[in-house]
């Protein structure tokens, strides 16, 4: 909520448009990319393959993999190969991808890491010092 926050702000500043392709903000991230708006993004309307379904859920290949690091690029990739959910904008489904999504585009808009804009934009406002999240 807190990435959606701060992309809707964007829009109300005129910097990002709903109705634009991703591929505006993030050029060669997604082959259909053009296809993708903002809006879709947000919506979970994209039908971009969820990563975290990738994740095993067996213990044994779990504990192999769970500190291992990859990119927001990386894991946005590995679900990009896989094929759609559903054309874009026909159906929803929520999907972890589309945040990682939000989030890099915040940093490509902005030049500031989505975790800065986050902490400037809601929680200093609501009297918090900063972002505290996992990441």
């Amino acid at each position: 909520m807190f990435l959606s926050t701060v992309v809707l702000q964007l829009v109300g500043a005129g910097t990002v448009d709903l109705d634009s392709p991703v591929s505006r903000y993030l050029p060669g991230v997604l082959a259909d990319g053009d296809k993708i708006t903002v809006r879709m993004m947000l919506q979970h309307t994209s039908g971009l393959h969820d990563y975290t379904d990738d994740v095993p859920l067996d213990g044994k290949a779990y504990q192999r993999i769970r500190f291992q690091h990859q990119s927001a690029e990386a894991f946005v990739a590995e679900a990009a190969a896989k094929p759609r959910n559903f054309p874009a904008g026909t159906a929803w489904s929520y999907s972890n991808t589309n945040y990682l999504l939000a989030g890099m585009l915040i940093e490509a808009v902005t030049g500031h890491s989505w975790g800065d804009e986050v902490t400037q934009r809601v929680f200093r406002p609501l009297g918090h010092a900063r972002f505290l999240g996992p990441w």
